[in-house]
């Protein structure tokens, strides 16, 4: 399956390529031009936690507080004379962080579908589909923002539930043209390094030094992520669908820890008038032997009046814990956004917590009150 698999990819990929030998007036021509974008989203927060009495947690935890988050993007697209668009897009964090360069990619774009070549999300995670949001920033199927502190809580930790095997590992990924509705997508990763923990080699990029080891304890390798989308609009009446599943191999064990990963999710979309209602279902191995598998599912509603949108979303996260009590998180949001200029939303919500799992340092609750504006350039 494999080899047909890559054998797929590769077609794809030396169509786009073949297509690039078709001659062009190149005096005449015009090169692939840069420009900016990005986003810039700031929030002042009121959030209440429970104090547990063990001096853990939420004991010495501020009430109020400012965040944000930003990025720009350096975007480029230019059409060859044979109608296939070549282009780039590049993602600078706004501040120092680990992930300085958060994407960057090259892509060929024409009536074969699309190939994505470099350090971007995989085909399973671009195609997936979530539960209607009111602010994705932090009901979203992949939010920046967590609220409550996770102690030792991994569902607090992670509220993620759209497919992130790979993340932004360097990677291909194949997308066909969209028919009668459907679009399909493969993702292959050699190498799932660019989320790899402290002291292993990140994104190959700039600082190439060789092919990297097949032999690493945990690290997933040769990984395949598959998504099929389905996008259709009758009158007043929508449907948004989605379906993904991917897996990778295993490159070395330690005293029976880990094992070959795999991940799926499926969403659904509703729309009718001003209304959108649906949700997300999410499922993970982790690559983790024994009791270690992840769930996650989310419902949401969201009514448009105009620049306006009222929505409610609900969270449910689930880490197994072998032996013990699992740690769950239960997050309840509501909240409005409204554009009051082109690219430009205020945004606020209310949100509730609940954490459980088997100690202090698992078991918490919040209260937040959030409000907030996101400027996109």
């Amino acid at each position: 399956m494999k080899k047909y698999l890559l054998g797929t990819t590769a077609l794809a990929a030396a169509t786009g390529f073949a297509a690039l030998a078709v001659p062009t007036s190149a005096d005449a021509a015009e090169r692939l031009k840069v420009g900016v974008a990005g986003y810039f989203q700031a929030y002042y927060a009121y959030v209440d936690q429970s104090k547990d009495g063990n001096g853990e947690v939420a004991d010495d935890r501020r009430e109020w507080d400012l965040f944000r988050e930003s990025e720009i993007h350096f975007t480029g697209e230019v059409a060859l004379d044979n109608g296939m668009r070549v282009g780039v897009q590049v993602e600078l964090e706004s501040e120092t962080c680990g992930d300085q360069i958060d994407e960057s990619y090259l892509y060929f774009q024409g009536n074969f579908g699309k190939v994505v070549v470099g350090s971007e999300n995989s085909a399973a995670y671009l195609l997936s589909v979530g539960a209607p949001t009111v602010d994705s920033a932090f009901d979203g199927a992949d939010p920046n923002y967590r609220i409550l502190q996770p102690g030792n809580n991994r569902a607090v930790a992670t509220q993620q539930y759209s497919p992130t095997m790979t993340g932004d590992s360097e990677k291909i990924t194949y997308f066909s043209p969209r028919f009668e509705g459907f679009q399909l997508g493969v993702s292959y990763t050699g190498d799932n390094s660019e989320e790899a923990s402290a002291g292993q080699i990140k994104a190959r990029g700039g600082s190439f030094a060789g092919m990297p080891s097949d032999n690493d304890v945990g690290e997933q390798n040769d990984i395949f992520e598959f998504g099929v989308n389905f996008e259709r609009k009758f009158n007043d009446f929508g449907i948004l669908a989605g379906a993904t599943y991917g897996f990778g191999n295993l490159e070395r064990d330690a005293g029976n820890a880990f094992k070959d990963q795999q991940e799926w999710s499926a969403g659904l979309n509703v729309t009718f008038g001003g209304f959108t209602i649906g949700g997300g279902y999410y499922e993970s191995n982790q690559g983790l032997s024994g009791n270690n598998d992840r769930t996650a599912y989310a419902a949401g509603l969201n009514y448009r009046m105009g620049p306006m949108v009222l929505g409610a979303s609900y969270l449910h996260n689930e880490f197994e814990e072998g032996g013990g009590k699992d740690d769950v998180l239960d997050r309840y949001m509501a909240g409005v956004r409204y554009t009051f200029h082109p690219g430009m939303e205020a945004r606020g919500s209310i949100q509730y917590y609940d954490a459980d799992g088997n100690t202090g340092a698992e078991r918490n609750d919040a209260f937040a009150v959030v409000t907030g504006v996101v400027v996109n350039f």
